[in-house]
């Protein structure tokens, strides 16, 4: 059975281990309270006392000399560090114990020519059980478009799980509040700002007894949350500012512009892009400027066919603007549409075109465009023949998303937990 103390081997050709005491629980303490009159007591808590670990075993050795080099290179190496790992091979892992020699004893009677028996008491108290060497992750979501969230962990070991719990916000607004429920220990912590920002990584760390935004201390309401070993159940809860608008509210700017495209007969513009709610999208704005006496810009929002128009129009997806309302230089045009719903994350195109028969050669829109990918979640597209070939460009159009709210809001997040298994 390997075991090693500060990366120093206890099991060896010349340190042979017999006895390893670390299979007793630390000693449960109790607290008890006595009500007046009354028979009995009440338990107020429990806890774990200091964990000892007796290692019992024999040192090979020659003459004297060697015995004398063996026995001090062996207490400098146990007694040296004030905390060190203690690990020792279990099943078919490792347990680890933060530990401190508290005494070495070498034994030689007059019977020990080339061997004497050793043992080593250790103290285990920060904590007084033994760990796992290795982080397991519990639980991993990606991409979830939330408000609350309901779930539940199992936990493996035999000692209270302290997890680390991590939050990022990828995207949402208006975000003062996020909290953490263990709803089967019925403990929450609740993390408060005066605004989270999408990008924000928050971390709560139920060992270290830290909670943290960007790694740096933020404050909290509640306590840490308490985990059992197996199941556990539990709430994760986003929670908004008061004055969240009702309304209109823009969900997707890309407002580089530095080239522009023309959108007249055969010629076609589309942009993709994923919402990032599922609220209803009332409008969307281009920043172009029309030439000479062009026919109606239609704006269609059509599904996606391997990423790129699919040539199927979102119901409510369609509006058309008159040449009257666009300007001959470059303004933001809005296209109102009549609550278009779409799923989040999921890509849409919008797609810019006027009727094939122009009134004029060359009279159309020019749309404005950045000159490399400034939206990372879509791209432009052009067509010359109506929609059948579309040319996929590693450009972006310049456009502006929103969506409606009522006030309630949800936020994507990814969110994760982590544990060491801890052992009695």
């Amino acid at each position: 059975m390997p075991i090693t103390y500060n990366n120093f081997s206890l099991d060896s050709a010349s340190i042979m281990p017999s006895t390893i005491g670390h299979n007793q629980a630390p000693t449960k303490n109790i607290g008890l309270v006595k009500i007046l009159r009354r028979d009995g007591s009440k338990l107020t808590y429990t806890d774990y006392s200091n964990k000892i670990i007796n290692i019992d075993g024999y040192l090979t050795l020659g003459g004297q000399e060697d015995f004398e080099q063996v026995a001090d290179d062996f207490k400098n190496k146990i007694l040296s560090p004030e905390v060190a790992n203690l690990d020792i091979s279990y099943a078919n892992g490792t347990r680890r114990y933060n530990a401190t020699a508290k005494n070495v004893a070498i034994t030689r009677d007059t019977y020990n020519i080339d061997w004497a028996p050793y043992s080593i008491e250790f103290l285990v108290n920060d904590p007084p059980f033994g760990q796992d060497i290795v982080t397991t992750r519990a639980k991993s979501e990606s991409n979830l478009m939330i408000s609350t969230l309901s779930s539940s962990i199992y936990l493996e070991g035999s000692a209270e799980p302290k997890p680390t719990i991590q939050i990022d916000i990828t995207s949402g607004s208006y975000l003062t509040d996020v909290e953490f429920k263990n709803t089967t220990t019925f403990t929450r912590v609740q993390m408060s700002n005066s605004m989270f920002e999408t990008g924000d990584v928050l971390t709560v760390d139920c060992d270290n007894l830290a909670v943290e935004k960007n790694y740096n201390p933020i404050d909290y309401v509640g306590t840490f949350p308490k985990f059992q070993t197996g199941w556990n159940g539990y709430d994760l809860n986003f929670y908004k500012s008061a004055s969240v608008p009702g309304g209109t509210i823009q969900d997707i700017l890309q407002e580089v512009n530095v080239d522009e495209d023309i959108i007249y007969d055969k010629y076609f513009i589309a942009q993709s892009f994923k919402p990032t709610t599922t609220n209803p999208i009332p409008k969307i704005d281009i920043l172009l400027r029309k030439v000479g006496l062009p026919q109606n810009l239609i704006v269609e929002i059509q599904s996606d066919n391997s990423n790129k128009p699919s040539n199927s129009i979102i119901v409510n997806g369609t509006v058309t603007i008159t040449p009257s309302q666009i300007s001959d230089t470059n303004s933001w045009i809005t296209a109102n549409f009549n609550s278009v719903n779409l799923q989040s994350g999921s890509l849409y195109h919008i797609v810019l075109k006027t009727p094939t028969t122009p009134l004029a050669q060359g009279h159309g829109y020019w749309i404005r465009r950045s000159n490399n990918d400034q939206y990372t979640n879509g791209n432009q597209l052009r067509t010359t023949d109506s929609g059948s070939i579309w040319e996929l460009r590693p450009v972006d159009s310049t456009f502006k998303t929103y969506y409606l709210s009522s006030g309630s809001i949800s936020y994507k997040t990814n969110y994760s937990v982590d544990y060491i298994k801890r052992y009695l």
